[in-house]
């Protein structure tokens, strides 16, 4: 040691952060009109429910695969370059209408629907086995969602009057 010298040393880390999984944050299985919410593709009332990304940067959930049915998890594999915003939300309509996917449509249609009385919807790794997300709900109520909340907060499943498609999901009257 050399008297009056200081050391140092400085540590970067390259790796990056594990990014958190995509989550499943509302859905709405008994969709109606009057009151309900129209896919603007065709303005009829189907069912939907909203991806949510919990991390800062986006994530590209191309060929990963959502569904109805946890025995048949490769149902509906999201479309290529399908880029989910930083804390953004995608709106997947569950109305067996996959040909109104586009790359230029925000939303996706998957190819199944939701049933009122209660199911599951998952979504699951491009392997088609690693589920990423997944949630099995009771029977529905006409025109309400249910969802996280707050956003992202798996295990906290609450009903929303408010319904939020695309946007933060919060309590309270409409």
């Amino acid at each position: 040691l050399i008297p009056g010298r200081i050391d140092t040393i400085t540590v970067t880390n390259t790796v990056p952060p594990t990014l958190l999984p995509v989550v499943i944050n509302e859905w709405m299985a008994d969709n109606a009109g009057p009151g309900g919410f129209t896919d603007a593709m065709d303005g009829f009332f189907q069912d939907w429910f909203e991806l949510y990304n919990p991390n800062p940067t986006p994530v590209n959930l191309g060929g990963f695969h959502l569904t109805d049915s946890f025995a048949s998890p490769t149902k509906f594999q999201i479309p290529t370059n399908t880029i989910i915003a930083g804390q953004g939300f995608l709106l997947v309509w569950a109305d067996e209408n996959g040909g109104q996917n586009s790359p230029t449509n925000a939303d996706l249609h998957a190819s199944f629907k939701l049933s009122n009385g209660g199911e599951a919807i998952g979504l699951f790794g491009p392997d088609g086995i690693t589920p990423q997300h997944t949630i099995t709900f009771g029977a529905q109520i006409r025109n309400v969602s249910q969802g996280l909340y707050p956003d992202g907060a798996v295990g906290s499943v609450q009903f929303m009057t408010n319904w939020t498609p695309r946007a933060a999901n919060r309590l309270g009257l409409p």
